[in-house]
């Protein structure tokens, strides 16, 4: 992909209108273009000023000017009402103020319209729930669980050293009936992340590892979306994110081993 293609797609890729190649395809040549990656971030940051943008009451003496020319308009009217008593119905003289007035309140509609499409649309958090669960799903329906499958730690861990920039935590819990079955590359939220997969009965576990990335560090969360449990958190400036069609109650306890293993690997 060349910059002039990828900068016709920076603005969808912010607003996360891309469908997932397209969005991979981007992500690639941005990684190593360092003049589409300032672009997409200015993009990213002037759609977060938007969205924190303040509203300020209007100053009070504009207010009461507003508030003399509105009362001066109604004697006006009223002066003009009088006089089309005696005077033909083709003298009707229409309002300017009644005029602006109209187009004030059309344009007062229009930006409600706009303001609440902008407000229904999904937020990042939204997007990337639906990122991680389409990870977790297409894992499911490919067959494709594992790059390297192995109930071995040391075996898994060293295949991501060369595919990555970060070293994921990889642990197994048989012990615990939690093992590990393999792992994998993934896709998620523009990132190559690291897929660590784990069994629990017959049920499957994703757990999705990168680093915080600006906005990518959403708060701590354990939601339950289209069938599937969800559990988020940070530490020590990774990402976490553990997807199941396990019950919730299950899905946290194995969250409690893989947040003590990584505080035991973190204070080695």
């Amino acid at each position: 992909m060349h910059c002039e293609e990828a900068k016709k797609l920076l603005q969808a890729d912010v607003d996360g209108e891309l469908d997932a190649a397209s969005s991979a395809q981007l992500g690639a040549h941005v990684a190593g273009c360092a003049a589409c990656e300032a672009e997409r971030a200015a993009l990213a940051d002037l759609k977060q000023a938007l969205k924190n943008g303040q509203v300020h009451a209007a100053p009070e003496a504009l207010r009461r000017r507003i508030a003399i020319a509105i009362r001066n308009e109604a004697g006006n009217d009223t002066g003009h009402a009088v006089k089309s008593r005696y005077m033909p119905k083709k003298s009707f003289k229409l309002s300017w103020a009644w005029l602006n007035g109209g187009f004030a309140g059309a344009g007062a509609l229009a930006f409600a319209f706009m303001f609440s499409l902008y407000l229904s649309r999904p937020s990042d958090l939204d997007l990337l729930e639906q990122d991680v669960i389409s990870g977790h799903a297409r894992s499911m329906m490919v067959s494709h669980l594992s790059d390297v499958a192995s109930t071995d730690q040391h075996t898994v861990k060293p295949w991501f050293a060369d595919k990555l920039d970060f070293a994921p935590n990889v642990a197994d819990f048989s012990a615990q009936g939690y093992p590990l079955v393999g792992g994998r590359l993934d896709y998620i939220d523009r990132h190559n992340v690291a897929a660590i997969v784990y069994h629990h009965r017959l049920h499957t576990i994703n757990l999705y590892e990168w680093p915080e990335r600006g906005h990518t560090a959403a708060p701590a969360l354990s939601v339950s979306r289209d069938g599937y449990q969800l559990q988020h958190w940070n530490e020590h400036g990774m990402n976490y994110w553990l997807v199941s069609d396990l019950n919730a109650q299950e899905l946290n306890e194995f969250k409690d081993l893989l947040v003590a293993q990584v505080e035991k690997s973190e204070q080695r």
